[in-house]
């Protein structure tokens, strides 16, 4: 899941499944989170207040 040229919703949607299964997924879906944010964060730092 990676945001494919749309950093905005891409982050907004990983922080959502990010705070929604913080207790329920793996290590590995939670990196894989974490990654798609600072990728999206990256493309686009004005989103850095998030």
């Amino acid at each position: 899941m990676m945001h494919c040229g749309h950093p905005e919703p891409a982050l907004h949607m990983a922080l959502t499944a990010a705070r929604g299964s913080e207790t329920q997924t793996t290590s590995a879906v939670g990196s894989a989170l974490h990654a798609v944010v600072a990728r999206a964060l990256r493309c686009k730092p004005t989103l850095s207040q998030w």
